[in-house]
């Protein structure tokens, strides 16, 4: 169980870290239309990244960017990945227990 909790810990901090730097590379970045709407792959890949960096975006506030060494941002950002991928797990072995014929 612990070795698949890693697993989808680390494939959700990938996948976290490609949503948001798409989002951002697609963006429209030189300002020179400011009116301009940003992409659909720019939308969807910074609304992927905002679900994939929650519940730990939600814990790291203003206050805390401002006060605290940038140590603990990549540690929430780790633990949150880790939570991630043990309520993953959970899921996963609680369906194949579930689906495996009695």
């Amino acid at each position: 169980m612990m070795r698949l909790v890693l697993i989808l810990s680390a494939l959700h901090f990938v996948l976290m870290w490609i949503a948001l730097l798409s989002g951002l590379s697609f963006m429209d970045m030189d300002g020179s239309e400011p009116t301009a709407l940003p992409s659909a792959i720019s939308s969807v890949a910074s609304s992927c990244a905002f679900v994939l960096m929650q519940p730990g975006a939600l814990l790291w506030t203003t206050w805390a960017s401002h006060n605290l060494p940038d140590v603990f941002e990549w540690a929430l950002t780790i633990i949150n990945s880790l939570v991630w991928g043990a309520v993953l797990a959970l899921v996963w072995t609680w369906l194949r227990r579930r689906n495996r014929p009695a």
